[in-house]
């Protein structure tokens, strides 16, 4: 039986779904079977009209909130599930993800223990696959060292946020997740923290997090908004300085976006390689 007591818990782990019926069981299952038990999960649906909520239902060993109502997105959704957290870190999962093996709690609960009390938000490696169905993995993110990517995040979020922990009480300092984004909320959030330039993370040296991807031909219109959103960010935070990196992603998003659409994923891939081949990269058979 899973210690989900308000006095024992220490992660609080918030899922966002929205008939999410085909990935959810198997995300949940993943927490089930973790070796440290001082934890819980929160659901909150966006109304979905398959049998999510029935899922859910099923893990009522683990689930201490579930709730279905129409949102405004996934930062809504969070921000629906964050006033009910009992844990002192919260994580956000996706429902297409899953934790890598059984003994990640345990192994982030010995991080946190080590952790300095400055330290507001920690990070995971996290390993890509195709789908979490086939769990045919791709690479990893976040396999940098931490003053690589404290040097870089004014300039833009290189780690991944699915697997994140924040301190719960950061919500109540800094406030909720602003649903005006679509993709970079959690950026914006993380911004928001930074006092004085300095930034507030810790790295856990590990793969925590499996998390699938997306189809590739949906995902170049959705690497343009990530950008767009990643400048919003940093203007709405004050970060004043240009970052020259983050306007090339964002052309190069651009240029990717409309040839596939113009051309077809194809001419993409052909251009790439030719581009890949005059730097003496080999070959891709897709791009990404």
């Amino acid at each position: 039986m899973k210690n989900t007591s308000s006095n024992s818990c220490l992660f609080s782990i918030v899922i966002a779904t929205y008939n999410s019926a085909a990935t959810l069981d198997r995300c949940l299952k993943s927490l089930l079977e973790q070796s440290f038990d001082r934890f819980e999960v929160l659901i909150s649906d966006g109304g979905s009209t398959d049998n999510s909520m029935e899922i859910a239902a099923e893990y009522s060993e683990i689930v201490s909130y579930a709730h279905s109502a129409p949102d405004k997105g996934i930062y809504d959704a969070w921000n629906k599930a964050l006033p009910n957290v009992n844990g002192r870190w919260v994580l956000f999962l996706g429902s297409d993800d899953c934790l890598a093996d059984n003994n990640v709690l345990q192994a982030l609960s010995e991080k946190v223990a080590l952790t300095s009390s400055e330290t507001l938000f920690i990070f995971s490696e996290v390993q890509m696959v195709e789908s979490i169905n086939s769990m045919r993995k791709t690479e990893i993110i976040g396999q940098e060292s931490l003053n690589f990517y404290r040097t870089r995040f004014l300039d833009e979020m290189l780690f991944s946020h699915t697997g994140c922990l924040h301190r719960s009480d950061t919500f109540n300092t800094f406030g909720l997740f602003d649903i005006g984004f679509r993709i970079g909320g959690d950026y914006d959030f993380l911004l928001r923290s930074i006092e004085k330039d300095v930034v507030k993370i810790d790295k856990h040296e590990q793969v925590a997090i499996v998390m699938g991807q997306g189809g590739s031909s949906s995902s170049y219109k959705t690497r343009v908004l990530t950008y767009q959103e990643a400048i919003k960010a940093r203007q709405q935070n004050g970060i004043s300085h240009f970052s020259k990196i983050l306007h090339y992603r964002l052309f190069v998003s651009y240029v990717v976006y409309y040839i596939n659409k113009i051309f077809g994923n194809r001419v993409l891939i052909t251009l790439s390689n030719i581009y890949r081949t005059l730097l003496g990269k080999p070959k891709r058979n897709s791009y990404d």
